[in-house]
């Protein structure tokens, strides 16, 4: 599924609906240029019984009515490739906040923000997290050459989590990510391989903010661990 080749498409769903939906399963594929606003669901929502595959090159705005209402949400029980080239904004008050969700139970996952990418989230009342990316079994990437960012008043504030169970992880970042909270904790990047390796490249920029707790730049626990800094790291 393409949308919005022409630049001028604009996806404004009823509220508690999301902007795109893809539960056929298969090698599931949907690219969206479109400008996509959402009150109360997910801007893209993917589900898929075997491969995933998204790319983003629009703009994507979301207001969560609900815990799980995200910039894209997608599951699979095989690979799943993420590209961000757009913008995703996600601003809640009461609920969870999260630009990029990317789940699946054997394959591996990969996301990527372009240099032309953005992701911001935000929450008041709950945490928030950039981008969160997890396999039970498979490997998990993320690499960021943009801005990614996650934002809380009250509870914990990533820029970037990724975590498998029994594979390994990764983020190599040569853009910008920050994680902030006023009360509670702010984390920049959080690695988890709980029976593999985690590895950390960066040469941009990673920054941690609490105001009132704890800040954590890398935080990383994993079977080893490796973490290149030839950028800025600070909190």
């Amino acid at each position: 599924l393409i949308v919005g080749t022409d630049g001028a498409t604009t996806v404004t769903p009823p509220s508690g609906s999301n902007g795109i939906t893809s539960t056929w399963g298969g090698n599931a594929t949907v690219v969206s240029y479109a400008e996509i606003t959402v009150n109360g669901g997910d801007g893209i929502y993917m589900d898929s019984n075997n491969t995933a595959t998204i790319g983003n090159y629009g703009d994507i705005s979301v207001v969560p009515n609900s815990s799980g209402d995200y910039g894209i949400d997608v599951s699979a029980y095989d690979a799943i490739n993420v590209t961000n080239g757009g913008s995703i904004e996600v601003a809640a008050n009461k609920y969870t906040a999260v630009g990029i969700d990317a789940d699946s139970w054997q394959g591996d996952v990969d996301v990527e923000n372009t240099a032309d990418g953005s992701i911001e989230a935000s929450s008041t009342w709950k945490y928030s997290a950039g981008v969160t990316a997890g396999s039970v079994f498979g490997d998990v990437e993320v690499n960021n050459a943009g801005s990614i960012s996650g934002a809380s008043i009250l509870q914990r504030g990533f820029g970037v989590t990724v975590a498998s169970s029994y594979g390994d992880v990764s983020v190599d970042n040569s853009g910008s990510i920050s994680g902030y909270s006023a009360l509670g904790q702010g984390t920049g990047v959080y690695l988890a391989a709980y029976f593999g390796d985690a590895y950390l490249y960066n040469d941009g920029g990673i920054s941690a903010v609490s105001v009132n707790n704890t800040a954590i730049g890398v935080l990383a626990r994993s079977y080893t661990a490796e973490i290149v800094n030839a950028g800025t790291i600070y909190q």
